[in-house]
Protein backbone atom coordinates (compact mmCIF):
# COMPACT_ATOMS: atom_id res chain seq x y z
CA UNK A 1 0.00 0.00 0.00
CA UNK A 2 1.43 3.16 -1.21
CA UNK A 3 0.74 6.49 0.76
CA UNK A 4 0.38 4.70 4.36
CA UNK A 5 2.23 7.35 6.31
CA UNK A 6 -0.17 9.52 7.32
CA UNK A 7 -3.86 10.38 6.48
CA UNK A 8 -6.11 7.92 4.42
CA UNK A 9 -3.35 5.74 3.46
CA UNK A 10 -2.27 5.32 7.63
CA UNK A 11 -5.57 4.73 8.73
CA UNK A 12 -5.78 2.07 5.83
CA UNK A 13 -3.38 0.25 7.05
CA UNK A 14 -4.44 0.21 10.88
CA UNK A 15 -7.92 -0.84 9.50
CA UNK A 16 -6.06 -3.91 7.88
CA UNK A 17 -3.97 -4.96 10.33
CA UNK A 18 -5.82 -7.55 11.23
CA UNK A 19 -7.18 -9.07 8.03
CA UNK A 20 -3.97 -9.49 5.90
CA UNK A 21 -1.33 -11.88 6.34
CA UNK A 22 1.07 -9.07 5.85
CA UNK A 23 1.10 -5.48 4.74
CA UNK A 24 3.91 -3.57 2.83
CA UNK A 25 3.74 -0.21 3.21
CA UNK A 26 5.26 2.36 1.09
CA UNK A 27 5.02 6.21 2.53
CA UNK A 28 6.84 9.35 1.65
CA UNK A 29 8.24 9.70 4.82
CA UNK A 30 9.04 7.35 7.70
CA UNK A 31 6.82 5.36 9.16
CA UNK A 32 4.81 4.02 9.95
CA UNK A 33 4.96 1.91 12.75
CA UNK A 34 1.91 2.63 15.74
CA UNK A 35 -1.31 1.42 13.64
CA UNK A 36 0.54 -2.02 12.35
CA UNK A 37 2.46 -2.92 15.30
CA UNK A 38 1.43 -5.52 18.21
CA UNK A 39 -1.61 -7.83 17.21
CA UNK A 40 -2.23 -8.80 13.77
CA UNK A 41 0.05 -8.24 10.38
CA UNK A 42 3.40 -8.19 10.42
CA UNK A 43 4.55 -5.15 8.06
CA UNK A 44 7.19 -4.29 6.22
CA UNK A 45 7.55 0.19 5.80
CA UNK A 46 9.37 1.22 3.09
CA UNK A 47 10.11 5.04 2.63
CA UNK A 48 10.11 6.05 -1.23
CA UNK A 49 9.51 9.10 -3.20
CA UNK A 50 6.95 7.91 -5.69
CA UNK A 51 7.32 11.07 -7.68
CA UNK A 52 10.92 9.70 -8.77
CA UNK A 53 11.30 7.27 -11.10
CA UNK A 54 15.06 6.52 -9.95
CA UNK A 55 13.14 6.06 -6.29
CA UNK A 56 10.62 3.77 -7.59
CA UNK A 57 12.57 1.51 -9.48
CA UNK A 58 14.42 0.78 -6.91
CA UNK A 59 11.64 -0.14 -4.78
CA UNK A 60 10.06 -2.08 -7.70
CA UNK A 61 13.28 -4.40 -7.56
CA UNK A 62 13.29 -4.83 -3.77
CA UNK A 63 9.65 -5.77 -3.97
CA UNK A 64 10.89 -8.25 -7.00
CA UNK A 65 13.40 -9.49 -4.89
CA UNK A 66 11.28 -10.52 -1.99
CA UNK A 67 10.35 -13.70 -0.35
CA UNK A 68 7.26 -14.55 0.75
CA UNK A 69 3.39 -15.37 -0.26
CA UNK A 70 2.42 -13.76 -3.46
CA UNK A 71 0.90 -10.14 -3.19
CA UNK A 72 -2.88 -10.13 -4.13
CA UNK A 73 -3.95 -6.84 -3.28
CA UNK A 74 -2.94 -3.39 -3.98
CA UNK A 75 -3.61 0.17 -2.58
CA UNK A 76 -2.89 2.80 -4.17
CA UNK A 77 -3.20 6.06 -1.55
CA UNK A 78 0.11 8.00 -2.39
CA UNK A 79 -1.45 11.61 -3.26
CA UNK A 80 -0.95 15.57 -3.05
CA UNK A 81 -1.51 18.53 -4.63
CA UNK A 82 -2.76 22.17 -3.81
CA UNK A 83 -5.02 24.47 -5.25
CA UNK A 84 -3.51 26.75 -7.53
CA UNK A 85 -4.33 29.66 -10.23
CA UNK A 86 -3.73 29.18 -13.57
CA UNK A 87 -1.32 31.83 -13.82
CA UNK A 88 1.06 30.21 -10.59
CA UNK A 89 0.96 26.36 -12.06
CA UNK A 90 4.59 25.11 -12.03
CA UNK A 91 4.99 22.92 -15.13
CA UNK A 92 7.33 20.17 -12.97
CA UNK A 93 4.65 19.93 -10.13
CA UNK A 94 1.88 19.09 -12.62
CA UNK A 95 4.89 16.50 -13.46
CA UNK A 96 5.35 15.36 -10.09
CA UNK A 97 1.81 14.77 -9.22
CA UNK A 98 0.95 12.88 -12.17
CA UNK A 99 4.21 10.52 -11.74
CA UNK A 100 2.54 10.59 -8.17
CA UNK A 101 -0.74 9.62 -9.00
CA UNK A 102 -0.69 7.66 -12.16
CA UNK A 103 2.65 6.34 -13.34
CA UNK A 104 3.70 5.15 -10.12
CA UNK A 105 0.01 3.11 -9.80
CA UNK A 106 0.21 1.98 -13.39
CA UNK A 107 4.38 0.36 -12.61
CA UNK A 108 3.30 -0.73 -9.72
CA UNK A 109 -0.11 -2.61 -10.59
CA UNK A 110 1.70 -3.79 -13.80
CA UNK A 111 4.56 -5.73 -11.82
CA UNK A 112 1.49 -7.35 -9.10
CA UNK A 113 -0.63 -8.58 -11.88
CA UNK A 114 1.62 -11.62 -12.98
CA UNK A 115 1.32 -12.97 -9.29
CA UNK A 116 -2.37 -11.80 -8.79
CA UNK A 117 -3.35 -13.55 -12.29
CA UNK A 118 -1.04 -16.66 -11.47
CA UNK A 119 -3.49 -16.40 -8.30
CA UNK A 120 -6.52 -16.17 -10.22
CA UNK A 121 -7.24 -13.87 -7.56
CA UNK A 122 -6.16 -9.77 -6.90
CA UNK A 123 -7.77 -6.89 -5.45
CA UNK A 124 -6.48 -3.02 -6.69
CA UNK A 125 -7.87 -0.06 -5.70
CA UNK A 126 -6.91 3.62 -5.92
CA UNK A 127 -7.94 6.50 -4.10
CA UNK A 128 -9.50 9.01 -6.06
CA UNK A 129 -11.14 12.19 -5.49
CA UNK A 130 -14.41 14.25 -6.13
CA UNK A 131 -11.89 17.08 -7.50
CA UNK A 132 -12.37 15.20 -11.18
CA UNK A 133 -16.14 14.70 -10.76
CA UNK A 134 -17.22 18.44 -9.88
CA UNK A 135 -14.50 20.43 -11.29
CA UNK A 136 -13.99 23.90 -9.87
CA UNK A 137 -11.68 26.84 -9.98
CA UNK A 138 -8.00 26.46 -8.99
CA UNK A 139 -8.34 22.68 -8.97
CA UNK A 140 -6.07 22.01 -12.33
CA UNK A 141 -3.10 20.22 -11.02
CA UNK A 142 -4.73 18.16 -8.21
CA UNK A 143 -8.01 17.65 -10.43
CA UNK A 144 -6.16 16.74 -13.73
CA UNK A 145 -4.04 14.15 -12.58
CA UNK A 146 -6.90 12.29 -10.27
CA UNK A 147 -8.92 12.36 -13.57
CA UNK A 148 -5.89 10.32 -15.15
CA UNK A 149 -6.08 8.27 -12.60
CA UNK A 150 -9.32 7.27 -12.34
CA UNK A 151 -9.41 6.99 -15.89
CA UNK A 152 -6.38 4.53 -15.46
CA UNK A 153 -7.97 2.68 -12.55
CA UNK A 154 -11.33 2.03 -15.12
CA UNK A 155 -9.26 1.05 -18.32
CA UNK A 156 -7.13 -1.30 -16.21
CA UNK A 157 -10.48 -2.88 -14.51
CA UNK A 158 -11.62 -3.98 -18.17
CA UNK A 159 -8.18 -5.20 -18.94
CA UNK A 160 -7.90 -7.77 -16.49
CA UNK A 161 -11.63 -8.61 -15.22
CA UNK A 162 -11.38 -12.25 -16.77
CA UNK A 163 -8.28 -13.03 -14.50
CA UNK A 164 -10.69 -12.64 -11.72
CA UNK A 165 -8.72 -9.14 -10.41
CA UNK A 166 -11.32 -6.24 -9.58
CA UNK A 167 -9.75 -2.76 -9.99
CA UNK A 168 -11.86 0.06 -8.07
CA UNK A 169 -11.27 3.75 -6.98
CA UNK A 170 -12.40 5.12 -4.06
CA UNK A 171 -13.02 8.99 -4.63
CA UNK A 172 -13.85 10.90 -1.12
CA UNK A 173 -14.48 14.18 -0.45
CA UNK A 174 -13.35 17.16 1.98
CA UNK A 175 -11.81 14.86 4.32
CA UNK A 176 -10.47 15.74 7.33
CA UNK A 177 -7.00 15.55 7.13
CA UNK A 178 -3.85 17.47 7.20
CA UNK A 179 -3.59 17.70 3.46
CA UNK A 180 -7.29 18.47 3.42
CA UNK A 181 -7.29 21.31 5.52
CA UNK A 182 -4.40 22.92 3.94
CA UNK A 183 -6.17 22.70 0.84
CA UNK A 184 -9.07 24.02 1.70
CA UNK A 185 -7.15 26.50 3.55
CA UNK A 186 -5.63 27.79 0.44
CA UNK A 187 -8.92 27.75 -1.36
CA UNK A 188 -10.22 30.27 0.54
CA UNK A 189 -7.14 32.38 0.13
CA UNK A 190 -7.24 32.18 -3.82
CA UNK A 191 -11.10 33.00 -4.09
CA UNK A 192 -10.28 35.82 -1.59
CA UNK A 193 -7.34 37.07 -3.86
CA UNK A 194 -9.62 37.54 -6.83
CA UNK A 195 -12.35 38.97 -4.64
CA UNK A 196 -14.71 36.36 -5.52
CA UNK A 197 -17.14 34.63 -2.41
CA UNK A 198 -15.62 30.88 -2.07
CA UNK A 199 -18.05 28.16 -2.21
CA UNK A 200 -19.61 27.04 1.18
CA UNK A 201 -18.57 23.40 3.01
CA UNK A 202 -21.40 21.38 2.05
CA UNK A 203 -22.43 19.80 5.44
CA UNK A 204 -25.94 19.24 4.97
CA UNK A 205 -24.57 16.35 2.52
CA UNK A 206 -23.32 14.58 5.61
CA UNK A 207 -24.95 12.33 8.23
CA UNK A 208 -25.31 14.88 11.24
CA UNK A 209 -22.71 17.45 9.21
CA UNK A 210 -20.11 16.10 10.04
CA UNK A 211 -16.62 15.74 8.04
CA UNK A 212 -15.38 13.12 6.07
CA UNK A 213 -12.72 11.41 8.27
CA UNK A 214 -9.84 9.11 7.26
CA UNK A 215 -11.59 6.22 8.86
CA UNK A 216 -14.34 6.28 6.91
CA UNK A 217 -11.98 5.96 3.51
CA UNK A 218 -10.53 3.35 5.16
CA UNK A 219 -13.76 1.25 5.31
CA UNK A 220 -14.66 1.80 1.73
CA UNK A 221 -11.14 0.73 0.89
CA UNK A 222 -11.19 -2.73 2.72
CA UNK A 223 -14.52 -3.52 1.84
CA UNK A 224 -13.71 -3.39 -1.79
CA UNK A 225 -10.57 -5.54 -0.88
CA UNK A 226 -12.30 -8.24 0.83
CA UNK A 227 -12.43 -11.47 -1.18
CA UNK A 228 -16.55 -11.84 -0.49
CA UNK A 229 -16.32 -8.81 -3.43
CA UNK A 230 -16.54 -11.13 -6.30
CA UNK A 231 -18.36 -8.48 -8.85
CA UNK A 232 -17.60 -4.71 -7.96
CA UNK A 233 -15.25 -3.55 -10.84
CA UNK A 234 -14.36 -0.46 -12.64
CA UNK A 235 -16.49 1.39 -10.65
CA UNK A 236 -15.97 4.79 -8.47
CA UNK A 237 -17.13 4.46 -5.02
CA UNK A 238 -17.63 8.27 -3.93
CA UNK A 239 -17.65 8.66 -0.08
CA UNK A 240 -18.98 12.07 0.31
CA UNK A 241 -22.31 11.40 1.38
CA UNK A 242 -25.21 12.86 -0.56
CA UNK A 243 -22.37 15.77 -2.22
CA UNK A 244 -22.24 13.71 -5.49
CA UNK A 245 -25.43 11.12 -6.67
CA UNK A 246 -25.39 9.73 -10.02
Amino acid sequence: MTGASRGIGLATAGHLRNSCEQLILVGHTKGPTTPVTGTGAAAATYQVDLRSPDERQRFREQLAAREGPPITGFVHCAGGGMPAAVEDIDGQVLRDLFELHVVAFVELARDLLPAMRRSEFGRIVAVGSLAPLRPRSFMIPYAATKAALRAAVQCLAAEVIGDSVLVNCVSPGGVDTDLGRAGRERLVRLFERQGRPSPPPRQEDLPRGRAVEAADVARAIAFLLDPENEVLAGQDLVVAGTHLMR
